[in-house]
């Protein structure tokens, strides 16, 4: 089975519509500023999934959805 995957990178460009910055916390378990990489949307087998190290908190997610729906071009 495969799931759809978004990485993450410290590697940080300056692309609002496409990454969604993420400061490091206790919760998301980063160590320094990172973005999620909306564009970069990849199908991978289940297996090969790493373990959860964090969680994002919700307005980040938000974020990260509203950022993937005008990516994706299905924004209202």
């Amino acid at each position: 089975m495969s799931v759809t995957v978004l990485p993450i990178t410290s590697k940080l460009v300056s692309a609002p519509l496409f990454r969604v910055t993420l400061q490091p916390s206790a919760e998301n378990g980063l160590q320094k500023p990172s973005q999620v990489m909306v564009d970069k949307a990849m199908t991978v087998m289940r297996e090969n999934v790493g373990s959860v190290f964090g969680r994002v908190n919700p307005e980040a997610l938000l974020e990260v959805e509203r950022c993937l729906t005008v990516f994706l071009g299905i924004a209202k």
